[in-house]
C-alpha cells in the first residue's frame, strides 16, 4: 500500500507557522498601515471583503486562504467570523476526503492521506483510493492550514488504522471499521496474505501471538504468520476483534513457530532445520549399533565460519541427515572468520576427512580420530 504524503505542501504549512502560534504579531508599520486603511473603507467594505464559501480547489481556494489569512493578521478580525470560516473549511476537507475514498474494489485498492493542518482539524489523516485525483484534497487542506484556526503542528502520530476499501469506499479501520464481518475478514486475510508472501526458506518466516484463533492461512491457533511488517494486518484483526465486534473463534493450541510453504509464511510447529550464523535447530539421528558394520561418518557444519563436527550415525539414517544438513548449509551464509579443524565425538581432531574413523563403542556409533 502506498501512504500518500504532501511533503511539499507541509513544508508551506511550517513555513506558516509562526502566524498561527503568534496570533496577530505583524510588522508594525504594516499594522498601522492596514488599520488605517480599514477605518478609511468603513465597516461596510470590511464585510464586502470577508469570503463566503471555500471552493473545492484551484483558484478559488488560493482566494480563500489569502481572505483567510489576511483576516488572521488583521488587528479588527472578527473572531466569529473565523470560526466560520474553520468550519466551512472543516466541511470542505471532508467532502474532498469522501470523494477521493469512494470507489474502491478490492481491500488494498486504499492509502494514507496524511495532512499536518491547524486547529481543531489537527494531524488530518484519511483513507483515499491509491488512483484517486488528490487535487481538490490537497488545495482545500492548504487552505485550512492557511487559515491558521488554532497553532500549527507539523507532524503527525501514527495513524489510528490501516487504510481498507470496506463498502466500496476507503476507510481507516480501527476506528472506522463498520459491520461488515465478511468485507473485513477479506480485508484481514489480504493484507495477512501480503505480509507472508515472498518466503524462500523456513528462517524468512517469523510468527506472532494474537488473540483471535483462526483466519487462515496466514492465523491459526493464535499465530499469525509473517515475512515483512505485519501492522496492517494486525489493525484490521483489531478491528474486527474490537470496533466491529464480530465473532471470534474457539480453540485450544498455540503453534510455536512459523515455516515457508511454497513462498508463503504459515503458521506451524518451529522448524526441525533452523541456521542462522548457528544451527539453532536440527534434527537428532539414530547411531545405535551392535557392530560397526552398522555405522557411518557425516560432517555437520556447525556456524557460519566453516567449523564442523564429524559424527557417527546408524548408516541408514545417512540419506535423512544429507537431507537435513542440505537444508541448514542453504541458510547460513558465510562469516569473515577462520575455521578450525573438524572435531570428532571423542574430542580429537583432523584436517582430512580420510583421517577420521568410526567405531560401535557402547552401543553407539562413534567418530574418532586414530593414533598414529
Amino acid at each position: 500500500m502506498r501512504r500518500v504524503f504532501m511533503a511539499g505542501v507541509a513544508l508551506a504549512l511550517c513555513v506558516f507557522a509562526p502566524a498561527c502560534e503568534e496570533r496577530g504579531s505583524t510588522d508594525p508599520v504594516d499594522a498601522d498601515a492596514k488599520a488605517d486603511s480599514a477605518g478609511d473603507a468603513g465597516p461596510d467594505a470590511e464585510l464586502d471583503a470577508a469570503p463566503e464559501t471555500v471552493s473545492d480547489g484551484g483558484a478559488d481556494a488560493a482566494t480563500d486562504a489569502d481572505s483567510a489569512a489576511d483576516a488572521e493578521t488583521s488587528p479588527d478580525a472578527d473572531p466569529d467570523a473565523e470560526v466560520l470560516i474553520c468550519a466551512e473549511l472543516a466541511t470542505s476537507v471532508e467532502a474532498a476526503l469522501s470523494t477521493a475514498a469512494s470507489g474502491c474494489a478490492s481491500p488494498l485498492d486504499c492509502a494514507l492521506f496524511e495532512y499536518p493542518i491547524c486547529g481543531s482539524f489537527g494531524c488530518f489523516t484519511g483513507a483515499v483510493r491509491q488512483d484517486a485525483d488528490l487535487t481538490t484534497l490537497s488545495e482545500v487542506t492548504a487552505s485550512a492550514g492557511a487559515a491558521g484556526c488554532e497553532p500549527f503542528h507539523c507532524g503527525c502520530d501514527p495513524p489510528p488504522g490501516t487504510p481498507v476499501c470496506l463498502g466500496g469506499s476507503c476507510a481507516l479501520c480501527p476506528p472506522v471499521c463498520g459491520t461488515d464481518c465478511g468485507a473485513l475478514e477479506l480485508a484481514f486475510r489480504a493484507a495477512a496474505a501480503e505480509s507472508a508472501a515472498g518466503c524462500t526458506k523456513d528462517s524468512e518466516c517469523q510468527a506472532t501471538t494474537v488473540a483471535h484463533c483462526a483466519l487462515g492461512p496466514q492465523l491459526a491457533c493464535h499465530t499469525l504468520a509473517w515475512r515483512t511488517d505485519p501492522a496492517a494486518a494486525l489493525k484490521l484483526l483489531d478491528g474486527y476483534l474490537g470496533a466491529a465486534g464480530c465473532a471470534d473463534v474457539q480453540c485450544d493450541c498455540q503453534f510455536e513457530g512459523a515455516r515457508c510453504d511454497a513462498g508463503t509464511c504459515v503458521p506451524g510447529p518451529k522448524p526441525a532445520v533452523e541456521c542462522g550464523t548457528t544451527v539453532v535447530h536440527f534434527p537428532d539421528f539414530a547411531d545405535d549399533c551392535t557392530d560397526v558394520a552398522e555405522c557411518a561418518l557425516v560432517t555437520h557444519g556447525t556456524d557460519c565460519c566453516g567449523n564442523a563436527a564429524v559424527w557417527g550415525l546408524r548408516a541408514d539414517e545417512v540419506a535423512a541427515f544429507n537431507a537435513a544438513e542440505s537444508s541448514c548449509q542453504s541458510q547460513i551464509a558465510l562469516c569473515a572468520c577462520p575455521a578450525m579443524p573438524p572435531v570428532a565425538e571423542d574430542g580429537s581432531s583432523a584436517w582430512e576427512a580420510k583421517d577420521f574413523a568410526v567405531r560401535c563403542q557402547a552401543g553407539h556409533c562413534e567418530s574418532y580420530v586414530p593414533a598414529p
